[in-house]
């Protein structure tokens, strides 16, 4: 079985943005507003030296909510894997929750076993990866990553 560093994307791998009107950390929603953390590559690139798989599990409610289209997270997601890669780095996978229970996207609107804290994309993951779980770990910027 293999070993995973999980990682949270927004306030881990990019910045998150202040959402003045939520009051709240979001995530980019265009290409032009998303920067890599320093140093995000390399700490991407040592998991990967070290024989890690590095995957990406994230709550990316942004289309549920109205706010992004799938072409954007599509291209914010390309971005992020090129700019880790000219540094040297990869992601093995990528993981997204996109549910969210207040979503205006009706079908969208779930309580779902994805969305953290839940555990449900580090399950799949596992199921996927051939991941052994307990010899994991999470690198998370919020609560819910850790209670995941």
């Amino acid at each position: 079985m293999r070993r995973v560093v999980f990682l949270d994307r927004d306030g881990v791998i990019n910045a998150a943005l202040w959402n003045g009107e939520e009051g709240k950390w979001d995530s980019p929603y265009t290409v032009e507003e998303f920067r890599l953390m320093p140093g995000a590559a390399q700490a991407v690139g040592l998991i990967n030296r070290l024989g890690f798989l590095a995957v990406v599990v994230s709550n990316q409610p942004g289309i549920a909510k109205g706010k992004c289209s799938a072409e954007v997270l599509d291209t914010v997601n390309q971005k992020m894997l090129l700019e880790l890669g000219q540094e040297g780095a990869r992601l093995d996978a990528i993981y997204y929750c996109l549910h969210h229970p207040q979503a205006r996207v009706a079908s969208l609107r779930v309580q779902c076993e994805c969305r953290k804290p839940k555990p449900g994309l580090l399950l799949r993951a596992a199921q996927d990866l051939d991941v052994d779980l307990e010899r994991s770990y999470l690198i998370g910027d919020q609560l819910t990553d850790v209670e995941a």
